[in-house]
């Protein structure tokens, strides 16, 4: 199954008080990034070059995501067991 990922504005997850991304990115608050479903964030969804932005196995990173962001894959998009 693909990565889901979800658009945000640049300025929502800097909100993180942890936030750290690569210097002479050029990007401002109001660009659109994606936050994927193993919590990193791209610049791109395309997957064959997605220019990665964020990369952090933080447990506070992943409580800020599904508290503060409300971030889970739909349901309907939710792998299915058999």
């Amino acid at each position: 199954m693909s990565p889901y990922s979800r658009a945000y504005r640049l300025g929502e997850l800097r909100a993180f008080d942890g936030w750290a991304e690569p210097a002479g990115t050029g990007l401002t608050d109001d660009d659109v990034v994606y936050l994927r479903d193993d919590l990193t964030v791209v610049r791109t969804s395309v997957l064959t070059d997605p220019q990665l932005i964020w990369d952090s196995a933080d447990p506070r990173w992943q409580d800020f995501c599904i508290t503060r962001l409300r971030f889970d894959r739909p349901a309907d998009l939710r792998p299915t067991r058999d």
